[in-house]
């Protein structure tokens, strides 16, 4: 158990690190605490609008792109929404159908979640 705990800490210092990096490119502000509150602010607004809003409560003005960029990183390197609410890979039982909802399929896949466009 411990090194599952231990494991679990450095992937937090990775997502902190990549945090971290990511503001200091698109802000120049090199600041692990902040990147340490923008995801205790993502822990506690999990959907994309949400984080949003509590981003720009906060006083941060991101571009919306920037945002959807944090979230994804959250949601895919932070320890604590590995393997939560997922159930055991089917795939073992020959079963290959997905379990992802609507809604993650299109947080996952954002261009293939557009409308087609019928003039096009």
């Amino acid at each position: 158990m411990d090194n599952l705990d231990e494991i679990s800490k450095l992937e937090y210092l990775s997502l902190v690190s990549k945090i971290t990096s990511e503001l200091l490119n698109h802000t120049g502000i090199n600041d692990k605490t902040l990147a340490e509150f923008v995801i205790h602010l993502h822990e506690q607004n999990r959907s994309l609008s949400a984080f949003k809003k509590a981003l720009t409560d906060a006083g941060a003005d991101f571009p919306e792109s920037f945002v959807a960029n944090l979230d994804r990183l959250i949601q895919k390197m932070n320890p604590k929404y590995k393997n939560k609410g997922k159930e055991p890979d089917s795939s073992v039982n020959g079963d290959t159908t997905n379990n992802y909802n609507l809604d993650e399929k299109a947080r996952l896949f954002p261009g293939l979640a557009l409308p087609d466009d019928p003039e096009a």
